[in-house]
């Protein structure tokens, strides 16, 4: 933790957005986060939850704050009415597919689409969950399909083990 210093830029507030399909681990991942722990077992998400963090971080050699606002979605099509004001102010979203289940990769295109006609300039990353699990999944098609959609970055992970 910093002292106040004249030098602190102002605070860089960042809002993300978990998108994907029901069951992928949104909300497994979610809880990582937030509470630092794998949750036994979830219920679905019928409405949206949130987690604010602040971080100190050097940028340009300067230190700065960011705040961080992770929301945590419904992933299922028929609550998009209820998920569109929560796209407002979104920097990035976390498009979150299930490693064991290649249909998830493929229904993204339907997230990517509502993130990028509700969000100006949004930032998409891919992220692989249940990297604990086999991949069923070609990684020359996660690549082709990171590219088609012009995503930033792609990631694999497992809300369950942390890693």
């Amino acid at each position: 933790m910093w002292k106040s210093d004249s030098r602190m830029q102002q605070t860089q507030r960042l809002k993300l957005i978990l998108l994907g399909e029901f069951g992928v681990g949104k909300t497994s991942f979610f809880c990582r986060v937030k509470h630092g722990y794998f949750p036994k077992s979830t219920l679905s998400t019928l409405s949206p939850d949130d987690f604010q963090k602040t971080y100190h971080v050097l940028h340009n050699g300067q230190p700065q704050e960011v705040e961080v606002t992770l929301w945590d979605t419904v992933g299922e099509e028929r609550f998009d009415s209820l998920s569109t004001t929560y796209y407002r102010y979104t920097s990035a979203a976390i498009l979150m597919y299930s490693v064991d289940r290649q249909e998830t990769l493929e229904h993204l295109v339907h997230w990517i689409n509502s993130a990028r006609s509700y969000c100006d300039d949004v930032k998409l990353f891919l992220v692989g969950n249940k990297n604990d699990l086999e991949d069923k999944i070609p990684k020359d098609k996660v690549r082709r399909f990171a590219q088609e959609h012009k995503i930033q970055s792609v990631f694999k992970l497992s809300a369950k083990t942390g890693m």
